[in-house]
């Protein structure tokens, strides 16, 4: 599952404000619309550059972003800069806690 959201907002902080400040070892919980709790831990935090947005920068992202492997939870937002333009993306990649 991959989830994305702004770290900003006009006026608000947006969802993943602090996406950024996640180490491995936190835990995540979903909560879906039926009120069941999925837990995940995170394994890696990533900052991915965005400057130039060519293929060679996309390819790094897709990995991120591809389906496949095992269960996992990928949280997704801007980084890199307090305002826009944002040179990167940070990535926060979780596995389920059974």
């Amino acid at each position: 599952m991959v989830l994305v959201g702004h770290n900003y907002g006009y006026g608000y902080n947006g969802v993943f404000v602090a996406l950024g400040r996640l180490r491995p070892g936190h835990r995540i919980y979903v909560v879906n619309q039926k009120g069941q709790t999925f837990t995940y831990q995170v394994k890696t935090v990533n900052r991915v550059r965005w400057r130039f947005k060519n293929f060679q920068e996309l390819s790094r992202h897709l990995s991120f972003l591809s389906p496949g492997g095992p269960e996992r939870l990928t949280l997704v937002s801007c980084a890199g800069a307090e305002f826009e333009p944002f040179p990167e993306r940070v990535y926060v990649v979780a596995e389920p806690i059974n």
